[in-house]
């Protein structure tokens, strides 16, 4: 999840007026900026007698309207959303979200002050403020930038808040959970191991390293509380392959890292290792073990889609490997790998019950 920042203020105390400013300051530097806005009195987006309207009023729960540019959605609520959830839902690339309100949730804030609206600002180091914005000279133990100073702002945001977001989201993540578990005969991206699920273990170690974090999927509902960008396979029942081809397809970034959602394990280091291969010229990055590749723990850029469609397409071979002669591949040697991962944890995979005692046994041992 990206972090949140609210700018807070008294009603009329220019805080949309700072957020005008200060968006562009931050999408300047290269940031990808989302902006929530609170509204106590509830919020009416929707223009009386607008076809949307007229559905809605109808009796439609959700409305959404498409264009070649922009795509929006209204949605019937029992009660407010949390930001943390709105972050998760509907914030999957952006670098940072700057909300106007929200003074009651537990996130940064920065508070827009003006002395002839108040004779004191509404927070205080309390109420997590980390700053004041304010034409005039206000001590509450904080950084104080004055109304016109978006650029100081801009600093203090990037250096706290924002410091590794370029380099995380220069390679995006994808756990492919779309597989049908036969030999382990249930779904095994629900299976619990360390009191969590497999496919939440996989999610948290690739957040470090990427962003967003997609997780590839036949069914959405299953995996609506992972906090992880959810992408429907393309191509069902086309293996690994169609997942990593609808992983690259979605991806924002030119680099994904695949990750099986049954490899509950995965050392810092070998992600490092593997995202670093990526630096030159090569389409994938991919370790071997036993002097096999091992394609589900490996990266892929998105000039590999075309070969990979051509390979869905003309062929009834689906093992990823297939295609690897045609592309530049950069592989990762054991000799390399076992330096930092020598006991070839971030390997081992559950494809059975046994596989996954013996796991087990090893983390009590």
């Amino acid at each position: 999840m990206p972090p949140i920042i609210s700018i807070v203020g008294a009603s009329n105390s220019g805080k949309t007026t700072f957020l005008e400013n200060l968006i562009p300051e931050l999408a300047s530097r290269g940031y990808r900026v989302g902006a929530v806005k609170h509204d106590a009195h509830g919020c009416e987006m929707d223009r009386e007698g607008k076809d949307t309207w007229r559905l809605q009023r109808a009796g439609a729960e959700v409305i959404a309207i498409s264009s070649l540019k922009r795509f929006a959605s209204i949605r019937r609520t029992d009660g407010e959303i949390s930001l943390e959830e709105i972050a998760e839902r509907f914030f999957w690339t952006e670098d940072i979200i700057l909300t106007e309100g929200f003074k009651r949730e537990r996130f940064p804030k920065i508070e827009v002050f003006r002395s002839a609206i108040g004779q004191k600002p509404i927070c205080g180091p309390g109420d997590n403020l980390i700053a004041l914005v304010s034409d005039n000279t206000v001590d509450v133990g904080v950084p104080l930038f004055s109304t016109s100073d978006s650029r100081g702002v801009a600093d203090f945001i990037e250096n706290r808040y924002l410091s590794d977001r370029k380099k995380r989201r220069l390679i995006a993540g994808a756990v492919l959970a779309g597989g049908r578990s036969l030999r382990f005969g249930k779904n095994k991206a629900l299976q619990t191991f360390k009191g969590k699920r497999f496919i939440d273990l996989a999610i948290e170690s690739l957040r470090p390293f990427c962003e967003p974090v997609m997780a590839v999927v036949n069914e959405i509902e299953p995996y609506v509380d992972t906090g992880a960008m959810l992408v429907r396979d393309i191509i069902a029942h086309q293996g690994p392959l169609g997942g990593i081809y609808t992983a690259l397809l979605f991806s924002p970034c030119e680099w994904v890292f695949i990750k099986a959602t049954d490899m509950p394990f995965l050392v810092p280091e070998m992600a490092s290792l593997i995202i670093e291969g990526a630096k030159g010229q090569f389409d994938a990055v991919v370790p071997k073990v036993d002097e096999f590749f091992d394609p589900l723990l490996a990266a892929y850029n998105r000039r590999c889609l075309p070969v990979i469609a051509r390979q869905l397409q003309a062929s009834e071979n689906r093992q990823v490997v297939a295609f690897y002669r045609k592309i530049r591949l950069n592989t990762i040697v054991e000799t390399q790998w076992r330096k930092v991962d020598p006991e070839a944890l971030s390997f081992k995979n559950v494809n059975t019950m046994s596989d996954l005692a013996e796991i087990d046994g090893a983390e009590r041992s």
